[in-house]
């Protein structure tokens, strides 16, 4: 054969390839016919290629319906219903459509009701489910010891869980709207490196208690056992529980929406997280760090939930560039959880509808130590801005209390901002520090510097005297003192009591 002959020859076989119709496997080589394989009933799929479903299948009896084996497969409903019977008539679970041991397989377009799993992937990869519909089905799709699998633009509802991601290894949820579902909206355990974004979950609730600290009975997102997990984009409303984090490590929550939850955010035993950009309005608790450390959080708007942001028994947590506002019982705990950092954070509003423990503020440090707020800004909290007990101290730095700016270290005190006309009117100090203060311990101490009063400048500034508890029980005044070196220096006034 002359090499003119043998140009031809490949140049035919690369018109025949670029022309053929049909699935291509990694390898570049045509897999199947031009047509599809028509299907109207529960089958075994043993063959790459595409099939299509032609016509519902109702009541199935079949305990897996569609079973695909094959790598290279392309299943597509059109729109079509896979009908199951739930609860089963045998025994076992009934599963719609069922992926084993595959790669390259997608399922689009179909619509399933009534089975244990909808779909169902199973050390499989390179998976893909996009156009599902899906009704009261236990689990509208499942992915277990799975690599790279991918959700889209399917909604699913009124079932058990609309996607379960277990022992899964890199992919994406994207686009899903999760209703009404019974255990939770969307779930991951022991996965990794997956992504979720634009999900809606909403209504994912069922009866029970909801405790604030436990794990709720229904989540719109619950994360567990993983790590380089990120979720943004997300919308979870109405769920017992928002989203959840337990035992997470470098993952992200980012651009969120969580309103009319148990609580919004959760975070339990977790490492190494960023949460930036969210917004929690009308939960029982709005963000909850628990038994957590090296988390950062920036630019949240907590509003109109009973506690904004509780950290509990937690370290080395980052809030900043965020408002906490109109909280009915306590804006911001700090519980038995030492060096943390408060950033530019506004705490304002707290209405005291109702309070916890008893206490009701806009700052709650309740044995908690060594913590540090800069530049914080706490206005218009009924009862107390800050109420400090049974704990070390904590710094505030150049943090605004209603017209004053103050730095102090606190240790067990109850402060806020009073209104200057409480100064008595024979006073012949221009004005008094707007601030009471109140011991909540027989250890209390207060250490106060003042700045000028926000707007004003060159004002001479003093403060009333504190009533703290001696050790023996009984009721020691103090006088706190000021000291003034200048017009455009600070304004140091100590107040310290017994210990």
């Amino acid at each position: 054969m002359d090499r003119r002959t043998q140009g031809a020859v490949i140049l035919s076989l690369l018109i025949i390839v670029s022309v053929a119709p049909g699935v291509v496997s990694t390898s570049g080589t045509s897999i199947q016919a031009a047509d599809p394989t028509v299907l109207d009933s529960c089958t075994v799929v043993t063959e790459p290629g595409s099939y299509v479903l032609d016509a519902d299948i109702e009541t199935a009896t079949a305990g897996v319906c569609i079973e695909i084996r094959a790598d290279d497969v392309v299943f597509d409903g059109q729109n079509n219903l896979l009908d199951g019977l739930r609860p089963p008539t045998q025994a076992g679970l009934t599963i719609g459509i069922r992926v084993t041991n595959a790669t390259n397989v997608t399922v689009r377009n179909v619509r399933l009701a009534e089975w244990d799993d909808g779909i169902a992937f199973d050390n499989s990869s390179n998976g893909v489910v996009s156009g599902l519909v899906a009704e009261e089905t236990g689990a509208a799709i499942s992915a277990t010891n799975s690599t790279n699998v991918s959700v889209g633009e399917s909604s699913l509802r009124d079932g058990g869980v609309a996607i379960s991601f277990d022992q899964v290894r890199g992919g994406e949820i994207a686009d899903v709207f999760a209703r009404n579902n019974s255990i939770s909206g969307i779930t991951l355990d022991q996965s990794r490196r997956v992504a979720i974004r634009n999900v809606t979950a909403i209504a994912n609730t069922s009866f029970g208690p909801m405790f604030f600290r436990r794990r709720p009975a229904a989540l719109g997102i619950g994360i567990s056992d993983s790590r380089n997990v990120t979720v943004t984009g997300v919308n979870v409303t109405e769920n017992i529980g928002g989203v959840s984090m337990t035992n997470t490590t470098d993952s992200e929550i980012t651009d969120c929406t969580a309103s009319r939850n148990g609580f919004g955010i959760r975070l339990v035993r977790s490492s190494d997280e960023t949460l930036d950009g969210c917004t929690l309005t009308e939960n029982d608790l709005g963000l909850a760090v628990v038994q957590s450390r090296r988390v950062n959080v920036t630019e949240f708007t907590v509003e109109s939930n009973e506690l904004g942001i509780d950290l509990f028994v937690s370290e080395n947590v980052s809030v900043a560039e965020s408002t906490v506002t109109d909280s009915s019982r306590v804006g911001l705990v700090v519980e038995r959880a030492d060096y943390n950092e408060f950033r530019d954070v506004t705490v304002e509003g707290t209405t005291a509808e109702s309070a916890l423990d008893g206490i009701s503020a806009g700052i709650l440090l309740d044995n908690a130590t060594r913590n540090e707020f800069t530049n914080a800004a706490v206005s218009d909290n009924e009862n107390w801005a800050v109420f400090a007990v049974q704990g070390g101290t904590n710094v505030f730095e150049q943090s605004v209390f209603g017209t004053m700016r103050f730095s102090f270290r606190l240790r067990n005190v109850a402060l806020d901002a009073a209104d200057a006309e409480s100064a008595p009117e024979n006073d012949p100090v221009e004005s008094v520090v707007p601030l009471e203060v109140a011991a909540t311990q027989p250890d209390s101490v207060l250490n106060v510097t003042l700045r000028e009063p926000l707007g004003a400048a060159n004002e001479t500034v003093t403060s009333d005297e504190t009533e703290t508890p001696d050790s023996e029980g009984d009721t020691e005044a103090e006088e706190t003192t000021t000291t003034e070196s200048g017009p455009d220096t600070e304004r140091e006034t100590t107040d310290t009591s017994n210990g």
